[in-house]
């Protein structure tokens, strides 16, 4: 539904186009997009590579939710939709507004997050007759969960609005392609640089490829 009421109001809305430079086919946004974000996720690839902790989606339906509806469905609203509304506005207030908002829209797995901790906590058996105390202990965690939650995906947000506006050409499906790989991948742990089960080489490696990760990112968007 958000699909189909988005990409109407982008096909029909009354919002004036705003004029962008186009220097190419629909593919080069895409590739761009997509290179990019590989290049800047190349410590998380090379982390989950080594560990063997890439997560595959259990049933199609996630399969598709995760890679195909939410990334499309998202990027037509909060980037397409709202940066058309927001066209009278600095491109920094758009980025920020759409991230903020796109952050805000997450807020929802607090209940599940709560929800399933309490589960958690019955099927381990858990001590404690306190059903109050053990409620409040659950929403605790999942609250402490959610501000973890609650600024990756305003970190997400700005980057892709920063894409949406500079990298993507406004492309919905090069920005959408973005966002899906960001989905296979998920936000980076630095597993091997907190554990105290990795050797100091392996550290290094882990942070060398962070960092050369994030140098080939930005050397990326300034050269092409």
């Amino acid at each position: 539904m958000c699909c189909l009421v988005s990409g109407t109001y982008l096909a029909f809305g009354t919002a004036p186009p705003r004029t962008v430079q186009r220097q190419s086919t629909l593919l080069r946004p895409v590739i761009r997009s997509s290179v990019s974000t590989l290049l800047l996720f190349a410590g998380p690839i090379a982390e989950a590579c080594h560990l063997g902790t890439f997560d595959t989606p259990e049933s199609t339906f996630l399969l598709w939710r995760n890679y195909v509806i939410c990334p499309i469905g998202e990027e037509l609203f909060y980037r397409g939709v709202l940066f058309s509304l927001l066209h009278r506005r600095s491109s920094a207030a758009r980025i920020f507004v759409s991230a903020f908002l796109f952050s805000l829209s997450h807020i929802h797995h607090l209940v599940s997050m709560a929800c399933d901790a309490y589960r958690n906590c019955e099927d381990k058996g858990v001590a404690g007759n306190d059903r109050d105390e053990k409620e409040r202990a659950c929403w605790r965690s999942a609250g402490h969960a959610m501000c973890g939650i609650f600024v990756f995906t305003a970190l997400f947000g700005l980057l892709s609005g920063y894409y949406y506006e500079h990298v993507c050409e406004r492309s919905i499906i090069a920005i959408a392609a973005a966002h899906a790989l960001c989905n296979a991948i998920g936000p980076p742990e630095f597993t091997v640089l907190r554990s105290r089960h990795f050797t100091a080489r392996e550290k290094v490696a882990s942070a060398a490829i962070y960092v050369a990760g994030i140098v080939g990112w930005a050397w990326t968007l300034l050269r092409y």
